[in-house]
């Protein structure tokens, strides 16, 4: 469906994904796996979450679970066949930003920031979200952060 050049963009900038079931697939690099044993095996690098969810609910990010943890969560995953994938973690940064507390002292708190591309006809915008936790979602106690505001003169 697609050119090689348009699979080369995709490849650069869409997260490895895979529906979660057992399976031969290719791994990120292409090459043919188990994706059961790959799953299990590579928990430092994949993240599994329901497939139409939203507002980060119940995301399993393999570096923050422990091996029961994990192995647990895809235990869920093939007890609901067609509803969870395994994905490449994406590298979140934390950054670190003042925080004016209730006394109005200042602090400094590590936050993760995503940042993505809005197209339109009218120009191209970029947001922004921040959040405490590693899952940076609204619904997860994060926000929407301005990143650029520009005009056409």
């Amino acid at each position: 469906l697609f050119t090689p050049g348009e699979r080369q963009m995709l490849r650069r900038h869409v997260l490895w994904t895979r529906t979660l079931t057992a399976r031969r697939t290719t791994d990120p690099l292409g090459d043919e796996i188990d994706l059961l044993k790959f799953t299990r095996d590579n928990r430092d690098i994949l993240v599994i979450k329901p497939n139409r969810s939203y507002g980060g609910d119940r995301v399993g990010i393999g570096p923050a679970a422990s091996d029961a943890e994990w192995l647990e969560t895809i235990d869920v995953a093939l007890s609901e066949p067609g509803d969870w994938v395994v994905q490449r973690m994406a590298t979140v940064t934390a950054y670190e930003f003042p925080v004016v507390q209730e006394d109005r002292s200042i602090h400094i708190e590590p936050f993760y920031m995503v940042v993505g591309f809005a197209p339109t006809k009218y120009g191209t915008s970029v947001l922004g979200r921040a959040s405490q936790k590693q899952v940076v979602n609204v619904a997860q106690k994060g926000g929407m952060c301005a990143v650029m505001v520009g005009r056409v003169r």
